[in-house]
């Protein structure tokens, strides 16, 4: 028997907020659980780090890839994990220790869902204090308590934070996984997703620090651009 949980850990050059990362996912009640660490060409201490849980706890494995970016960084995350299950996470994201349970029991609870989410909050990475539009866009995330709430949604920006999402393996990989463009990957899965009639819950709970810094990926990246959106 494998684990009940997966989660999908892509990592490049997160040396500052990894341990502290890992850290969240190993005080899990859910012991049962791996954690696929992808690490995607990384320049600075994080694959130490990485490699240093992985001789500590057997749960945590790791896959390495040369410098290809997030998109098949994910997809090979992806296709090592073993379990049902999978739960995104990212390198400098926490996650509370009942968040994998919470949305392992959603999913018993619901087969009828394809994804579920969880309650964020909006805090920095150090001194780093998240802006307004990005508490405002939290906010509006936490209110979309219903699938068809999260469904209504779905072209105003992505209806679920990709941190905090629990989804049934086999219908993202029968689906053709993440794809790679000029837009966002998560936003782009969740519209064919919910295009091929998949349903999207949410637990309530608050279960994901969310953690805002300046070098952000959606600060930084063009694909998370307002025009790349409206594109999708």
């Amino acid at each position: 028997m494998g684990p009940r949980v997966s989660v999908l850990l892509p990592v490049h050059d997160a040396e500052e907020t990894l341990g502290e990362s890992l850290d969240s996912v190993a005080r899990q009640t859910l012991e049962d659980h791996e954690v696929i660490v992808a690490l995607n060409g990384c320049q600075d201490g994080s694959a130490d780090i990485a490699r240093a849980r992985a001789a500590a706890d057997p749960r945590v494995r790791l896959v390495y890839l040369d410098r290809t970016g997030l998109v098949p960084a994910l997809n090979e995350g992806l296709e090592a994990c073993c379990a049902p299950l999978v739960a995104r996470h990212d390198a400098d994201d926490l996650m509370d220790p009942e968040r994998l349970e919470h949305q392992l029991l959603s999913l018993e609870r619901h087969p009828e869902w394809t994804v579920v989410t969880c309650g964020v909050r909006s805090t920095g990475v150090g001194t780093y204090e998240p802006g307004a539009g990005m508490l405002r866009h939290v906010q509006w995330l936490n209110g979309l308590t219903t699938p068809e709430d999260i469904r209504h949604a779905r072209f105003i920006d992505a209806p679920v934070a990709h941190p905090a999402v629990m989804f049934r393996r086999h219908v993202v990989v029968q689906a053709g996984g993440y794809r790679d463009g000029d837009f966002p990957e998560d936003h782009e899965l969740w519209l064919r997703l919910l295009e091929q009639g998949a349903l999207m819950g949410r637990v309530p709970p608050v279960l994901v620090d969310w953690r805002d810094r300046a070098e952000r990926f959606t600060r930084t990246d063009p694909r998370c651009r307002d025009e790349a959106r409206r594109a999708l």
